[in-house]
């Protein structure tokens, strides 16, 4: 009995960590495997130094923020009012803006993998960088009031998928994790019949 659990234990660690790297080396922001500085993805993105924390004791940004100026989306029947990208919307920006000379990585100063949608030119994608509140939502009417509305990933759309009441790239996007059910640009969930839209437009 006690060698079949054993068994079963290893068994069960063995496909987690199967699962676990499949998942993490799938993910097209893990350049890892491409890197020239070995097989540490973090350190693409991240400065190394552990001692380097943020408060929150998150690992600090590696890249140096441009001062770029985006063509925003606007629109005359939009109520939100977007701005020049803020918070980690700017983060993702230090790489996906179209200055592919200014994120070159490794000792070679190489970049590896490929970037997509890179562009100052923002005004044909999803606003971000705007306040999404209840008042937005009761002005706009075509969107969820965020301070109620299920997110779908346990809490509400301003829990989950707001920075600092703001909607931001990070709101769609989770560059750290290849979930299961997404199909691809990292969102953070499914957008089968336009569920993550739907999340927050009332339509």
């Amino acid at each position: 009995m006690k060698f079949f659990i054993i068994l079963c234990i290893n068994v069960f660690v063995l496909l987690f960590l199967t699962v676990s790297g499949t998942n993490r080396q799938s993910n097209p922001h893990y350049l890892g495997s491409r890197s020239l500085d070995g097989d540490n993805s973090c350190l693409l993105c991240h400065v190394n130094d552990g001692s380097n924390l943020k408060k929150d004791n998150s690992p600090l940004w590696d890249q140096n923020e441009k001062q770029i100026f985006f063509d925003i989306y606007t629109s005359s029947t939009m109520d939100a009012l977007p701005g020049q990208p803020s918070g980690t919307s700017k983060l993702c920006l230090t790489c996906h803006d179209g200055s592919m000379a200014a994120v070159s990585h490794g000792s070679n100063g190489i970049m590896p993998g490929n970037l997509s949608n890179s562009s100052a030119d923002l005004s044909n994608d999803h606003p971000i960088s705007f306040e999404y509140s209840t008042a937005l939502a009761m002005s706009d009417r075509g969107l969820f009031d965020p301070s109620i509305t299920s997110s779908g990933l346990g809490g509400t759309i301003a829990e989950d998928l707001l920075e600092n009441g703001n909607m931001e790239c990070l709101s769609c996007h989770n560059v750290h994790f290849d979930l299961a059910d997404s199909e691809s640009n990292y969102l953070r969930m499914s957008n089968r019949g336009s569920k993550l839209c739907l999340t927050c437009h009332n339509k």
